[in-house]
């Protein structure tokens, strides 16, 4: 019996310090991550663009920690970003949960612009007896923060950048629902009119909306996503990585490939329910543009 209440005893102390330890630098420390992908027949305008991806702030995880967000600024400005995607999920439940980020995240430089679609918790479907018009209200006033931001918003619509003499699509497709039920838009309508572009990139929340863009969209190259947050906890070593993520997410973190169409997941920024990250601290995705 002593012995039964030494191992409780042990165990409940080991749990208490990982919990201290994903609440405090486990939260709070930002990975930077640096991966080439290479793209067949890249203009030579695009090669070596440096592309700055972030997602799943959930900036209510920060109400009384803005320095972190500040932080997070910081660091993408020191990175000289010539372009800057967030994958969404800038709030997590109500659009007062925005507060005056907006002021912060303004400050955030990029050569080519700032581009952001909506996550799911963004539109409002996770408020208590919601409804079309409160849906509404909060995609409004999300979506209003976050160009007072500086970003542009891509709701199932995109943008055309020359850079040089290569033209650069960059599409946004828009998340509705909650999960699970997820509802994936068809992102024809994202990339509407970019057939003259040399390269597209498209946003897409959920990063299980890209077995459907393989499939359907081959012109869409690169795919950012975010959502899964990499279940804020698991273990990375070199190439080798795993989380309980992959359970529910074949593709939960990192580069993946398929042909010569590429998905990245960026594990996030903020945290969902339990306000810890255990080996999966949050990302600073610096994605680099080259030629295979």
């Amino acid at each position: 019996m002593e012995m039964v209440k030494r191992l409780v005893l042990i165990l409940t102390v080991l749990s208490a310090l990982l919990f201290l330890y994903g609440y405090l630098p486990g939260r709070l420390t930002i990975r930077v991550t640096e991966t080439e992908i290479p793209f067949e027949n890249l203009p030579d305008d695009l090669r070596g663009i440096r592309i700055i991806h972030v997602s799943d702030l959930h900036l209510d995880s920060f109400r009384r920690n803005r320095r972190a967000v500040e932080r997070l600024v910081k660091r993408i400005n020191s990175l000289s970003p010539d372009l800057v995607f967030d994958t969404g999920d800038f709030i997590t439940v109500d659009h007062t949960e925005f507060g005056r980020f907006d002021t912060i995240l303004a400050r955030i430089e990029s050569t080519h612009g700032k581009f952001a679609i909506l996550g799911n918790h963004d539109i409002g479907t996770y408020i208590e007896n919601v409804n079309d018009s409160i849906i509404e209200l909060t995609i409004d006033s999300v979506s209003t923060k976050i160009s007072r931001s500086g970003y542009h918003i891509l709701d199932s619509s995109n943008v055309k950048l020359n850079i040089g003499e290569a033209v650069l699509a960059i599409a946004g497709a828009q998340t509705r629902g909650r999960h699970p039920g997820i509802i994936h838009p068809d992102p024809s309508v994202a990339l509407e009119g970019t057939d003259d572009a040399d390269m597209r990139i498209l946003l897409s929340h959920d990063p299980s909306h890209w077995d459907y863009i393989i499939r359907h969209h081959p012109s869409a190259g690169l795919t950012l996503a975010g959502h899964t947050h990499a279940m804020q906890f698991g273990i990375s070593a070199g190439k080798w990585k795993w989380s309980p993520a992959k359970y529910t997410f074949p593709r939960w973190w990192g580069l993946y490939s398929l042909g010569n169409q590429y998905l990245y997941v960026n594990r996030g920024f903020g945290t969902l329910g339990i306000p810890v990250r255990i080996g999966m601290r949050p990302e600073i995705a610096v994605l680099i543009l080259v030629s295979k």
